[in-house]
Order: structure tokens, then sequence, then C-alpha cells
């Protein structure tokens, strides 16, 4: 990898000229610290001499009647000095340039408790009126005054917080005793110290500041000096770098060059693999659908045959094993449109409580089955029509339920909705399910919601499942702008919440799709007219079925087994739909479906609906867009074929009959159906 050393600035640039740019700023701050610098170092000379100073006159006013006052005060002096030794002590091992106001402020202070000190021998004068002992306090006074403009006029304001408390004391005991001429002396004495100290201050402050210019352009001046030496060896160092820069940038875009290759092919393969997971997946399905509708559709025709309990008990394990192996057919699909970008949701008005009542209908009866209290608590809020896939989230509530009656031996199983954020346009609802099953503990929490992932291996085995129902949910949940989450205790249950963000519906629309269909009633076709129907499906077993779902009177089902017949019945013949199956030999549904479409006349737009075992995501779009009317899964069910039918055909309608009350003849016309489609599997 190619670097670039850091080297000195060039005296040209602009960023040369602001880093050797002094301001006035810089100038005060370097002024500081310098004498801040002289005031500490001076700081044990200046109280060893207050201290020696102080004992001196100690000495000369010692007399019984000042005993006491002078051991006070000595006793004062003495303190205020230990303290500017203890302050010059923690100066020097601080890191005083970074708090260089907090130092200055301890300075003064002393300054100042010195000059407090000295100012208090005025009060010797009240106990006292000797001439000597005056001429003493005042020679003291001035003197200390005097030396002071040494060790603290380089800052005016430390040097009036010294003098200050002395003079203005010795003014006033003047004033006070009547002295007004000593009183003047002092004062004028005081005027001129403090100009003097003014003065010698601003000397101080511009030499100290020559000094500091002087010095930093003497830095600056080498600086350059540095600079111009490098410059050449930089420019040659640079030269040699780019050279160097100019050879493996080529390697570089050589390399890359080659990546960007192997990308294109991995991309390309990518997409074959991808192309080739989709075709297989939809081989498959086709392939595994097609059995199953004849499967079970042949079971549904034996269930409405004459059986002994043993026989249903059969029937019953058959017909649960064959939805266990749909549902999870299904399940790979649904994920696999996930995975693909594929799945798009609907977006439908839907009454949220029809939805409740749906997934009560089919759970309700199960879970009291087996002992389990069942509740139901809908939001007040969030009961009212929205706008959304209805479908899609009744597979999350039917998922999640389905669960919770599996793990639960116990207890009582509940769904709660709740109105989460109620927006102008929009809504967010959240779907609470809380059973007292099994629980997971957190280990299990935290791969649940992975593709074939389940509680432990003994899940799988006490209690069945492909692991990806959750792994879906979570997919849907997302689509839907939402999350799903999971709370649980081993041994005390689960509750698994999830939220959706659906439009809200303002006006309330008409059901459309299904009636519903009350116990014990069977939905069928009746034909209010003649009607005649043209299928064309290659596979014998699901022509049985289509047969034994479409037995109707004045209903004429005509059967063919590839495109090309289909086209030829169209031309030939007047029927009012075709249930067109896509995969035939000689010619497949989409391309009969084509030609049809180009007949002339009422043929053309004869309605025609897609009978396929292809479920993968997109087909339903394909087909319609080809020109079919509608499209239906294998396994074909009975209730969807006969709503897509009459909703295509004005002479058909959908009808409800009881089925308590089915005659003799008809069900032994029904077993007699069973046995010609098991001979002729047997002759096959």
């Amino acid at each position: 990898m190619f670097s670039v050393n850091k080297e000195p600035i060039s005296p040209l640039s602009p960023a040369f000229g602001q880093s050797m740019a002094l301001n006035q700023e810089q100038i005060d701050r370097d002024y500081r610290l310098d004498q801040l610098a002289l005031f500490y170092k001076g700081i044990p000379f200046v109280a060893v001499c207050n201290i020696l100073i102080a004992s001196f006159v100690f000495w000369a006013l010692y007399q019984p009647v000042l005993q006491n006052v002078l051991f006070i005060w000595l006793g004062a002096m003495f303190m205020v000095c230990g303290l500017r030794f203890v302050s010059w002590h923690l100066y020097n091992l601080s890191d005083w340039m970074s708090t260089v106001d907090k130092w200055y402020r301890i300075y003064q202070a002393g300054t100042f408790l010195t000059g407090v000190v000295w100012a208090s021998m005025i009060g010797f004068l009240i106990l006292t009126s000797a001439p000597e002992d005056i001429l003493i306090v005042i020679f003291t006074i001035s003197g200390m005054t005097a030396g002071a403009l040494v060790s603290s006029a380089s800052s005016f304001q430390s040097y009036l917080l010294f003098n200050i408390p002395p003079l203005f004391s010795a003014i006033g005991y003047f004033i006070v005793t009547g002295r007004f001429e000593m009183a003047t002396m002092v004062g004028f004495y005081t005027l001129f110290t403090n100009l003097l100290a003014r003065n010698i201050e601003s000397s101080i402050r511009n030499s100290a500041y020559l000094k500091i210019v002087n010095k930093h352009l003497a830095e600056v001046a080498l600086k350059e000096k540095h600079v111009a030496e490098e410059q050449e060896k930089l420019l040659e160092k640079q030269v040699t770098e780019l050279e160097l820069t100019y050879s493996q940038l080529k390697e570089k875009q050589a390399a890359y060059e080659k990546v960007v290759e192997e990308n294109k092919r991995s991309r390309k393969d990518a997409e074959q693999a991808n192309r080739a997971k989709s075709d297989f997946l939809a081989a498959m399905s086709h392939e595994i659908r097609t059995p199953m509708n004849g499967m079970l559709g042949m079971l549904a025709l034996l269930k409405d045959t004459r059986l002994d309990d043993k026989q249903e008990g059969y029937l019953k394990t058959a017909v649960r094993s064959g939805k266990i192996l749909l549902q999870l057919l299904n399940d790979i699909l649904d994920l696999t449109k996930v995975e693909s970008g594929k799945m798009e949701l609907e977006h439908v008005s839907f009454d949220l409580s029809q939805i409740l009542q749906e997934i009560s209908d089919l759970w309700e009866a199960r879970i009291r089955a087996k002992g389990l209290e069942y509740k139901v608590n809908l939001e007040e809020a969030a009961d009212r029509r929205w706008r959304g896939d209805p479908v899609r989230l009744r597979q999350v509530l039917h998922n999640l339920v389905s669960n919770a009656v599996k793990f639960t031996m116990q207890g009582s199983i509940m769904i709660r909705i709740s109105l989460a954020a109620d927006e102008k346009e929009t809504g967010v609802l959240k779907f609470t399910v809380i059973d007292t099953g099994i629980g997971l503990d957190m280990e299990q929490e935290a791969h649940l919601f992975e593709k074939f992932s389940q509680g432990d291996t003994s899940t799988t085995r006490k209690f069945g499942g492909s692991g990806l129902g959750l792994a879906i949910c979570r997919e849907i949940v997302s689509l839907m702008g939402g999350e799903i989450s999971l709370s649980s205790v081993p041994g005390k249950g689960s509750s698994f919440s999830f939220t959706v963000r659906l439009a809200q519906e303002s006006i309330p629309e008409n059901g459309e799709g299904l009636q519903e269909i009350e116990a014990g009633q069977k939905m069928g076709l009746v034909c209010k007219a003649p009607v005649k129907v043209l299928a064309a499906e290659d596979n014998h077993i699901n022509r049985v079925v289509v047969q034994a779902m479409l037995k109707v009177d004045d209903l004429t089902l005509q059967f063919v087994q590839n495109g090309v017949e289909a086209l030829q019945a169209v031309r030939d013949g007047d029927f009012d739909l075709v249930l067109m199956d896509i995969h035939m030999p000689e010619m497949d549904g989409l391309e009969a479906t084509r030609r049809i479409r180009e007949l002339r006349g009422k043929k053309s737009k004869t309605p025609i609906i897609a009978l396929t075992a292809n479920a993968m995501a997109g087909d339903r779009e394909t087909y319609l867009l080809q020109g079919m009317d509608d499209y239906i899964s294998k396994p074909v069910d009975g209730k969807t074929l006969y709503s897509a039918m009459a909703n295509l055909v004005d002479d058909l309608e959908i009808c409800f009959r009881e089925t308590s009350g089915e005659d003799e003849n008809n069900l032994e016309e029904k077993q007699a159906k069973i046995e010609e489609f098991i001979n002729s599997i047997s002759e096959r």
C-alpha cells in the first residue's frame, strides 16, 4: 500500500504562514506564564525576608504593654509566610501551565494577606504613642511597600493588593490622631509608589513582550531554515514516491480489472444459480402439487362415503398428513418468495373482527377440546376496517395460535389486539398471543426465528413441525412495516407480540369474497341455465377430482388432454368457461390461451381459469398478463373453485346445502365413484 510520510510544511504555503503567526492572545499567555513563574520563583526569598523583618520589628518594639500583641502579630506573619511556602511547594508539583488563573489567584491572595499583616502594625500605635515607636512602624511600612516594587510591580494589581492595606491604614491613623501633615505625606507617598509601580509594570510588560516576540521570530527563522534545507530532499522524495505510486496504481488497476471481471462472472453464476433454484422449486411445486391434488381430492370424496369408525380414523390421519405436507410445501414457497423479494402484499379493505372470528372458528373448538381456556381481547379503538393484506395477517396469527395450541397442555390461550399508534392516515396494530405452555429459555429464544429452528431436537420429535413458520412470520411482519418479538419463561408460558402498520379505511366497503358457511352446511354450485365447461388436464387423477367436484345438474363438463385439443375444442364448440392446466404435452396452457385470445368473435372472450400446480412468486401475475381471467393453484379447494367459476359465469351461482340429510343413494353413488377410480388406477 502506498503511503506518504508527514513532512514539514512549505514556507510558501498559507498553512505555514498560519502556523507561524503570532497574535496578541498568544503573547499575553506567554507573558502571564513567564510572570507567574517569576512570582513563584521569588516566594521563598520574599517569605524569608518578611519573617526576618517582622522579627526585627518584634525586637525593636518589644515592651510589656505590647508583649501579647507582638506575639500574636508575629505568629500571624509566620502563618501567612508558611502558607505561601505551602503554595510554592504545591505549585512546583502541579501542572501549573494548564491552570494559570488558579495559581494567579492563590499568589494574589497570599500577597494581600501579607499586606494585611503589615497593616495590622498600625494597631501597635493605639497602645503606645512613643515617637520612636511611631517612627519604626511608619518606616517599616514604607520600606516594605517600596521593597514590594521589586517582587510584585510586574503585576500592578498584585502590588495594589499588598500596599493598599498598610498605607491606607497609616493614612487613617494620622487623620484620626490629627496629624494631617503626616497623612498628606503618606498619601503622596502612596500615589507616588502606585504611579511608579504602574510605570514599572508597563516597562516590564513591554520588555517581556519584545523578548517573547524576538524568541518567537527566532524560532520562526530557525524553522524556515530547516524547511528550506529539507525542501529539496522533500521534492526528491516526492518525485520518487510519485513514480512508485504510478507503478502501484498501474498494478492496482490491473488487479481491479481482474476483480471486476471475477465479480461479473460470480454475479452471472449467482444469477444462473438463482434461476436454477427458482426453476427447481417451480418444477418441484408442480410435480408435488399434482399428485397432492389427486390424493387430497380423492380423500375428500372418500370422506363423503359410508365408513366405519376405524376407516374414518385412517382417513383423518391421511388427510392430516396430506395437509401437513401441503403446508410444508407452502412454507418453502413462501420463504422462497421472501428471499427473492417477490412476495407482494395486497392492499384491500378488511374487517379486523372478521379475521379474529375466522381464527376463532378454526381454533376455538380444538383449544377447548384440550381443556384450555380461550380468550380474545380486541381493543375498541382497533376494531374498525383497515386496508392491507388480510391473508398474510391471518397467516401470521394462524401460525402463532397453532404454536400456542401445540405447546400448551393446560391453562389458557389468549389473543390480544390493541392500537399502538393512531396516525392521520395509518395506524400501528399490536397483536399478542399469550399461552401457558412449556415456555422457552433465553438460548432457545435467541434462535427461534431462524429458518428450520425450533426449541430443541426433542421438540421436533415430540411436537413436529418444519421450523419455517416463525421465520416466515418474521419476514411477513417486516414487509408489513412491523416487528415480532417473544417473551417467555420456561414452564410458565410464552407471549408472542408483533406489530403491523396498516392504512385506515375511512369509508367502510361492502364485503366481498366467499360467503360465510354455517355449521352443517356445504358449499356447491347451481346452474340457472345449462352451462358448458371445458377442462384441459393431462393428469387422469386430476380429471377425476375435477369431475367429482363439478358434478352439478345442467353443467356439462368436457375434458381434453393438451393445449392443441383445447384450442380445437374452443374453435368447434361453444363453452361458457375453460379450466386450463399449464403444463401439458404438445402445447402448454399459456400458448393455448394466447391462441384462444387471437380467435375471432366472442370465442376469444371465453373466460379461462388457470388450474395449475405452479405456485411460485409471480405465477398469478404472469398468467393474468397472458390473458387468463383467474388463477387457482393445486391442490384445488372446492370453495375457491366454485367462487371463481361463479364470478366469471353469470349462469352459475354458489349455493349451500345441509349435509346431515344426505340420502343413501347419493352415498352409494359416491362409493361407486371411489371404487371406479380405484379400479382405473389398478388398470393403469
